[in-house]
């Protein structure tokens, strides 16, 4: 009986067990979100898996931060940059420099120059009109 607990002595407990040697664990599949143990092939997909095919200059979280500037605010930064930007086309630049209003209309006073005229109701009448025999008369 002495020889016998001896033995068992030396197994792990139940509870907490501290493991020497080399473990080995079945490796889960990906995707298992549960509580069992994960293997390191199981951790090593995972990785794999979330860095996917990135270039090797961003296949680290430190090297994609440091793409970002370091900046926390990323997404906010870019969007105050941004924010006031106009595409490189000088005619959606001039329209986009006008104040719209009720009964206004854009027209070109010269190259990409934007100007604002008053659709008046005789001009929105003769614009209703789907002849030209129907606007002279």
């Amino acid at each position: 009986v002495k020889a016998v607990m001896g033995e068992t002595n030396k197994k792990a407990p139940l509870n907490s067990p501290a493991l020497t040697g080399t473990p080995t664990t079945p490796t889960a599949r990906q995707g298992t979100n549960n509580t069992q143990i994960a293997s390191t092939a199981y951790v090593m997909a995972a990785i794999a898996a979330l860095v996917d095919s990135s270039p090797d200059a961003l296949n680290t979280l430190n090297e994609l931060a440091a793409a970002l500037g370091n900046d926390p605010n990323f997404a906010t930064t870019m969007t105050s940059a941004l924010a006031g930007k106009q595409p490189k086309d000088a005619t959606l630049t001039a329209l986009a420099g006008l104040a719209t209003a009720a009964d206004r209309f854009p027209y070109f006073t010269g190259n990409d120059v934007a100007s604002l005229a008053t659709l008046t109701k005789v001009g929105r009448d003769i614009l209703a009109k789907s002849t030209v025999a129907a606007v002279i008369e």
